[in-house]
This record gives structure tokens, sequence and C-alpha cells, in this order.
């Protein structure tokens, strides 16, 4: 850093593969960190308000078709359920071979283990709604 100015070296434009658990803290968190950096004090106290938000436990686990299905168009995900592939495609109906992922669930409880077990869970779930609709 020369005469007070900050360099950016890089900007990463992937999401984390855990973004989908902080969309819920109703900031965002690059504003924040970016606000708080610059030392504007006002919001300060909203930061540390989100990061109580952000310390409850979560958890996500993505799903992978235990065998060939194809989901159509009306299969009514969980709204635990993030990046399901009716986001990505308007197709009627979406074919996903054994193995490939199908989506992602997420998790929240008020202990780590609890926010795991959860997930696990959901994973269950919904692979039993899938092999009954598909």
């Amino acid at each position: 850093m020369q005469d007070d100015v900050a360099y950016v070296l890089e900007i990463n434009p992937r999401l984390s593969a855990t973004f989908d658990l902080y969309q819920d803290a109703d900031v965002n968190l690059l504003d924040r960190h970016v606000q708080v950096s610059l030392n504007q004090s006002k919001l300060v106290h909203e930061a540390r308000h989100a990061t109580q938000l952000l310390k409850q436990p979560k958890a996500h686990a993505i799903v992978y078709a235990t065998s060939n299905i194809e989901v159509s168009a009306t299969f009514e995900w969980p709204n635990w359920v993030v990046d399901n592939p009716h986001h990505i495609t308007q197709h009627d109906a979406i074919k996903i071979l054994a193995g490939e992922p199908v989506c992602t669930v997420i998790a929240v409880a008020d202990h780590a283990d609890e926010a795991k077990q959860l997930a696990q869970t959901r994973v269950k779930i919904l692979l039993g709604l899938l092999k009954e609709n598909c």
C-alpha cells in the first residue's frame, strides 16, 4: 500500500460452495465487509448483528442420484432445497444419471451436529420423494 491507496490483486468471481447458507442473513456480506474495512463506524453495529445471525449453525449436503431419474417440471421441491435443476433450465423434464448431482439441501439448527444430521436426513427424504415421484 502506497499513499493510503489499496490495490486489489484478485477478486474470485466464483461463489463459495457454502454461499447458499448465508442468503437468509438479510445483509450483503461483501458490502458490509467493505464498509467496515473503510471504518464506517455507523455500520459496525449492523455488522455485529449480521455476524450474530451468521453464527447460527448451518449445514449443506449435495444430493446425488442413486439411480437414473427423470424429474418433471411439476415436481414440488422442498423449501430447503437450493440449486435444483429446474432453476437452471426450462425443460419439462430433467434426466439425471445415477451418480450425478441433483441439488443441494440446507439445514439450520441450534448446534452444528444437529445441523449436519438434519442435512443428512433431508438428503434421505429428498431421495425418497424423487423415487416416489419420478
